[in-house]
Order: C-alpha cells, then structure tokens, then sequence
C-alpha cells in the first residue's frame, strides 16, 4: 500500500501543505529523525495533521513545530511515515515534486524537500555562523569589546550571548566540561557589544593549572532559545590587541590571559594566583601535638587548616578527600594545634598518600600554604596515625608549599630480636627508618647498641695504653 505526495506548497502562515493521492485509510502521519552520535538515538516523532477524502488527502506541516524539535547546530533529516491498518510506510513521490528553499525570518536554520530513492524528506539545516571580534579591552576590572556576525542575518531579532566553556584537557579542542554564559542583549546590525566583570567569572573554571577557556557566541532569536554557536575568529588587524595578561583580586585570586590559538581563536588561560598569601612562620611538634603558626597577607574570617589527598589523575591530579581542623586567632598570629591521634583518622588515609595543607576562610578560595626556607624540616620524622596502622611525616612539596607524606606502619613482632650495630655509617643505614632505606626495620629489629667506626675484635681488645 503506497502514499504519494503530489503538490507541495508554502503557505503564508509559515506551514507547507502536502497534497497526495492514497491507496488506503491513513490512520496518522508522523514526521520522526533518527539522531545518530556514538549510538543510535530514539527516534524523535512530531504528529502531522492531515485531512482524508477518499484516496486523497492533505497533511500541513508547522515550520516552528518542526524547528523547536530539529537538532541544534546540525542538520536534521526528517522522513514520513504513514501508519493505517498495516506496518508503517514512507510518504513517498513518484518523481521530484518542484519546491524552493526557505528560511523564515526570525529562523536561522533554512529548510527544502529532497526525494531519495523517492522517498518524501525534509531537511532542516542551520545557516554558517561565523563571528570575529571587533574591538577588545582587558584590564583588571572588565573584559569589554565587541563582536561581529558576519553571516547574514535575516532581521534585528536576535539575540547573543558569550559563552565560556573549560577544556579539560588543552589538546582537546572540541572536548568542553565547565562552561559560563553571559547574556549581551540584542544584535543590532551584525554587532553585539560585550561588558564583562573579571569577578564575575566562576570559580569553578579553577580547577587545576591548565585551565583553558575557549570564547564562544550564541545566537539566537527570541522565540527559540537554542540558538547557533560558533568560535569567535580573530582577524589580522585585531591580532595585536589580543594577548593580555591580568590578575584578578579577591575573590578570585587569579590570573587570566588572553590568546589567540592556532586556530585563530579566542582563548584565555585562567589560573590561580594564590602562591605565597599564606606562609608557615612557625612548626612545633611533640610526641602528641603539632602545632602551626601562619603569617597571612589579608585578614580572614571563619578560618580552618584543611589537608587534602592529592589523588592522580592522568598527567596531573584533584583533591577528593579531605579533614579540616580549626584556625585560632592571635592578636599577631594564627595558630592550629592538632592531635596526632586525630591527624589524618578514619577511613580517609592510603599507603603512599600526598596531602597537601591549606587555609579555609569565608568567600575565598583554599589558599595552599608556603613552607619558607626558614622552616626545618630536618628534625620531623615519621609518627603514627590512625591507631598505628599508618605513619606520616610533615614536609615541604615541589611547589615549596607545606604537606605531608604517609606510609604503612610497621607491623611490630613481639618477639624483636635485638641487635648492636657496629662498623661504619653505612653499615646503620640497614637500620635507618627513612622511607629510602628500611622503614620497615623496626617490626623485626631493635638496635640496642650502636657504635661507629668499630668492629667485635676493637671491642674485646683491651685497651692501649697512651
């Protein structure tokens, strides 16, 4: 059983009116897509409405319907299938059927009919967006300029917005996490001007010390919310005024630099700018207690000294585990006293664990805390946490910044044999507890005596008389 489709025709409301011939009672008509990306997806259907007289018929076809439902940013394929007493068939044409491209004016999208292998299809795709930047400003306070659409737009009526979005991996450009948008009101004449405040940028752009953000548009019109997006190109005579280097104050604590890729792209690096705000000025420790004093650039308030877990993470790492101990206020100083009993307790430690120190205050980001020169670390070896079954020692991390390395805990044998070392510093070294010689050698051993640059015959030798 066939339905074929004689006439096309676009009305002034916008809808186009198919006219055919039928063999059979139509029971609905269904326009659907297939959206094919990693796997086949659902089909998307919108129901046709259609008329019947004997074996004719008529089906109108809403453009905005059909637009609020086609895939953004590409082209979609629509098809036809009639459902009556029988499987589903295909609206079909006995021959190409005469009909113009057509694009409404508050569209972006352009729309014709094609007839594969006979088979009625309607193509919904979206015009070519492109857009450079105009003008440009960065300081420390606004990022201001203005865009250009240089595709035709049909009319005023459209809107814009400047989407940031965070690649996680830098040579991934097409591959976005975290993203920001900001509205920028109407086009006007292919123009769209921008004012941006540097504050405003979220924070959780911040995520490690690679973080790039690609410069993107939206443009949309006012009844459909989903618009076009494009990069935003850098023309030659604007390539000058690109590369900017700004840093961002509270409650950022940041820098941000704008560039142009090798796409001929605008792109900004976004990092953190908090290295040094902090400083330990003072470590005690004692068989149950460390104590920690700071030395902080801006006031605070709310304050706590967090330890975070640096866990890898391909060429780099994150943070997913933490414990927070309280910050108390001197007249002069800021000091932390932390239980070793409580250091690093409960179900959060691993063997060979990086924890990385930092200060925690109200609407600021974690500040990492700097470990000067003038702090030694010589003298703070490994103690036990969590009951003993991890050890931990505090130290200074590639980024001169104060952190804490863990390891297993020795397993102590209640029958350790007991031993005197003699010989040279070498010869101790067997019975050193750093983690580069043994630190497992107090579970079996313990030197009860210790005497350098001897030997067993020095020691039974008597004595000479000088």
């Amino acid at each position: 059983m066939k339905f074929y489709i004689k006439e096309i025709q676009l009305t002034d409301s916008n809808t186009w009116k198919l006219q055919g011939f039928s063999e059979g009672k139509i029971n609905s008509i269904q326009a659907y897509y297939n959206e094919i990306r990693e796997y086949k997806h659902p089909e998307q259907k919108l129901n046709i409405a259609f008329t019947q007289d004997k074996n004719s018929f008529t089906a109108t076809i809403s453009v905005d319907e059909l637009a609020s439902l086609s895939l953004p940013n590409n082209q979609t394929v629509w098809k036809f299938k009639v459902n009556n007493d029988y499987p589903y068939t295909h609206l079909i044409t006995d021959g190409p059927i005469i009909n113009k491209p057509f694009q409404p004016e508050n569209s972006l999208y352009k729309y014709h009919f094609d007839f594969p292998e006979g088979i009625l299809t309607l193509v919904s795709k979206p015009i070519e967006l492109l857009a450079s930047i105009e003008e440009y400003k960065l300081d420390s306070d606004v990022m201001s300029g203005s865009i250009k659409i240089k595709s035709p737009l049909p009319s005023n009526q459209f809107n814009a917005k400047l989407i940031f979005k965070r690649r996680p991996t830098p040579s991934f450009y097409l591959f976005h996490e975290q993203q920001q948008s900001f509205d920028l009101g109407l086009i006007t004449e292919n123009i769209v001007n921008f004012s941006i405040p540097t504050k405003d940028l979220s924070t959780a752009f911040l995520v490690d010390n690679t973080n790039i953000l690609d410069a993107i548009i939206e443009v949309s019109s006012s009844h459909n919310k989903t618009g076009l997006s494009a990069f935003i190109s850098i023309d030659a005579d604007m390539k000058p005024a690109i590369p900017r280097e700004i840093k961002i104050a509270a409650p950022l604590f940041a820098t941000l630099r704008s560039y142009i890729t090798g796409s001929n792209r605008l792109s900004f690096y976004f990092k953190k700018n908090i290295q040094g705000l902090v400083s330990l000025s003072q470590l005690k420790e004692t068989k149950k207690d460390l104590t920690l004093q700071f030395k902080l650039e801006n006031s605070i308030s709310e304050g706590q000294i967090v330890a975070k877990r640096a866990d890898k993470k391909a060429n780099t790492f994150e943070y997913n585990v933490e414990q927070v101990w309280p910050l108390k206020k001197g007249i002069t100083k800021y000091t932390a006293q932390i239980n070793k009993n409580e250091f690093l307790s409960g179900p959060i430690n691993r063997a060979d664990a990086t924890w990385d120190f930092f200060l925690r205050s109200a609407n600021m980001p974690d500040l990492p805390i700097l470990a000067p020169n003038t702090i030694d670390f010589s003298s703070s070896g490994f103690f036990n946490v969590a009951n003993n079954e991890f050890m931990a020692q505090l130290t200074r991390n590639d980024s001169n910044n104060l952190a804490c390395l863990t390891a297993v805990a020795p397993k102590i044998k209640q029958d350790i044999t007991k031993i005197a070392v003699m010989g040279t510093c070498f010869s101790r070294n067997a019975f050193n507890s750093s983690p580069f010689f043994n630190p497992d050698y107090k579970a079996f051993f313990e030197c009860s005596f210790t005497q350098f640059h001897s030997s067993i015959i020095s020691i039974m030798t008597e004595p000479a008389n000088l």
